[in-house]
């Protein structure tokens, strides 16, 4: 089990914002300014967390799947 990051939250919502918005706006149209606008965070935290675009888009595209042993 891993300690949970004091800044999960906010890494979440940034996260779901970024689904959000380039499945709705497309990767041309959705910046770390619209994501954080949507996340209601400062819009330095979206770089800080998640990068450049291209990692925003990959972290965004990854799906997680919880396989029970």
């Amino acid at each position: 089990m891993t300690k949970a990051l004091r800044s999960q939250p906010t890494r979440d919502r940034i996260l779901e914002a970024a689904r959000r918005l380039f499945a709705q706006e497309g990767y041309d149209r959705t910046t770390s300014r619209t994501i954080a606008a949507s996340a209601d965070i400062n819009p330095a935290l979206v770089v800080r967390y998640y990068g450049s675009k291209e990692q925003r888009v990959a972290a965004a595209a990854s799906i997680e799947l919880e396989i029970p042993d």
